[in-house]
């Protein structure tokens, strides 16, 4: 019930973390590759500290604090050294970007984009939860991959849809100007370019099939078990 104690946890995890990196490049640079390398540090997501109702976790949210993940960028002669790049970016990007750093990339056939580049204006980036989970805090159904939140930012404004009880979908609009966090929702109408852009996604997450174990299927010992429905509860 104390957050600061998880609170400190999680610091030394992210210090530990941050001495095996110093470890990392100091090896690099002993051995003289270093200047030469391209080097890039993404997550794959971030955590819930007190944001939301569940404290401490992640895979259940779209929000902010859970997709909005560290990427930093070393490029080969140091080029563009502290250069902060203020626009949306995505995980996405991290393949294009290598291969423009290497000159065997021509541009498109990707999902994503070079960081190289100026950016995309007008680009919306898609997220998701992995699934909705087991607990009584949160309104989302069905439980499993097909209760997933999605949700769609382009800068200006990021908007989540939740599937609820009833087969209903519960919309909110954050202002990211006013609210970065994305902490309390505005009452506006959603955009409809981000409402559009959510379409492919929302038909994709509602064809999600979660099969059930039949009695005919070979027996599995009890870890084994265990560890295929944790597999199959994140949609796998």
């Amino acid at each position: 019930s104390d957050d600061r104690y998880y609170a400190t946890r999680y610091a030394r995890a992210v210090r530990s973390t941050d001495q095996e990196v110093g470890v990392l490049l100091a090896r690099l640079r002993a051995e003289g590759r270093y200047d030469d390398a391209l080097i890039i540090f993404p997550a794959d997501h971030g955590e819930s500290f007190t944001e939301r109702n569940l404290w401490f976790d992640h895979g259940f949210g779209a929000y902010e604090e859970q997709l909005h993940v560290p990427l930093v960028v070393k490029l080969p002669g140091n080029a563009r050294a502290g250069e902060v790049v203020d626009r949306l970016v995505s995980l996405e990007d991290i393949l294009p970007t290598v291969l423009d750093v290497a000159s065997l990339w021509g541009g498109g056939g990707m999902d994503g984009i070079s960081l190289l580049g100026p950016g995309t204006p007008g680009r919306v980036l898609l997220g998701e939860s992995s699934h909705c989970k087991r607990n009584v805090l949160f309104s989302c159904r069905p439980e499993g991959p097909r209760g997933k939140q999605l949700a769609a930012r382009d800068g200006a404004h990021t908007i989540l849809q939740v599937p609820i009880v009833g087969g209903q979908m519960a919309t909110t609009v954050y202002d990211v100007g006013l609210d970065p966090d994305e902490r309390n929702p505005v009452a506006v109408s959603p955009p409809k370019h981000l409402l559009d852009a959510l379409v492919p996604m929302r038909a994709q997450r509602d064809a999600i099939t979660v099969t059930v174990p039949t009695a005919t299927e070979p027996a599995r010992d009890s870890e084994a078990q265990a560890e295929v429905d944790a597999l199959k509860a994140l949609g796998y």
